[in-house]
């Protein structure tokens, strides 16, 4: 995959979700298909100097991670972050040696156990006290210049997305449940009843996760529906597949399909 098709593919499929929960896992699956690295990682802090949350795939025993807590401060890029609070991207090749990583208790402890030695951190500030930091790891290959580039180019549309989720699930907590295309205008697409369930739940902003707990069916059984919806929309994008589901609110009318994949793209940023 090139890297233009990588940064509008990681952009479109973060950029829909609305849910905060639903962007975190979002966020890592998509940045895995964009960035392939043994570990994806989340740490989220805030608001509030005792709220963190924690999400690794795939996952580490609770002892390893217990070990990690204890060496946390001697990752480099941490360091980093802590000196300057610059939240660009940042391989931990770019700070130090592997020699003298490899003197770290935090190496002989935790990541030479794990066979980690290469890592890339950028990070997400949302509110004032809020910061997403995203950990990608890898064993045996370290991050290319043009991967940090990739994730530097896409941080400003991730920083938007993270901040849209943040804000949405805060006033959904206060707001009475969201209004939705009805699935009759859904069929009338020349979907199938279960298509339009899935494509409804898309077009307010639930992720697969979510949706496969909704229906009472599997994460791959969602993507294999969505694959179905944008064969029968015309599509390739979710943003597009949910635009086209609120057009028909109201009675509109669904905007064009578009002829060439290119322009569906074009159209999701």
């Amino acid at each position: 995959m090139q890297t233009d098709e990588r940064l509008l593919e990681l952009i479109g499929d973060t950029g829909y979700v609305l849910e905060i929960e639903d962007f975190r896992h979002v966020l890592l699956d998509a940045l895995g298909v964009a960035v392939p690295s043994d570990w994806v990682a989340i740490n989220e802090l805030g608001p509030g100097p005792e709220m963190i949350m924690e999400i690794i795939k795939p996952p580490i025993s609770p002892e390893a991670l217990a070990v990690f807590v204890r060496y946390a401060e001697q990752n480099p890029l941490m360091e980093h972050y802590l000196r300057t609070r610059d939240g660009r991207a940042r391989r931990i090749s770019d700070l130090i040696s592997s020699e003298e990583l490899h003197s770290r208790e935090l190496y002989t402890e935790f990541y030479g156990p794990l066979g980690l030695e290469f890592q890339m951190v950028f990070s997400l500030p949302g509110e004032p006290d809020r910061v997403l930091a995203v950990i990608l790891s890898r064993r045996h290959q370290d991050f290319t210049d043009d991967e940090r580039d990739l994730v530097e180019t896409a941080r400003p549309f991730l920083i938007q997305a993270y901040r849209n989720a943040l804000l949405y699930s805060e006033a959904v907590v206060a707001a009475p449940a969201p209004s939705r295309p009805r699935l009759e205008a859904l069929r009338a697409l020349g979907l199938t009843q279960r298509q339009a369930e899935v494509l409804q739940l898309i077009a307010i902003g639930a992720g697969e996760r979510d949706i496969a707990e909704q229906l009472g069916i599997s994460r791959r059984t969602v993507n294999k529906h969505l694959e179905l919806c944008y064969r029968a929309l015309g599509i390739d994008r979710r943003a597009r597949a949910a635009a086209i589901a609120w057009s028909t609110v109201d009675g509109a009318r669904p905007p064009e399909r578009p002829l060439l994949r290119s322009t569906a793209r074009s159209a999701d940023l």
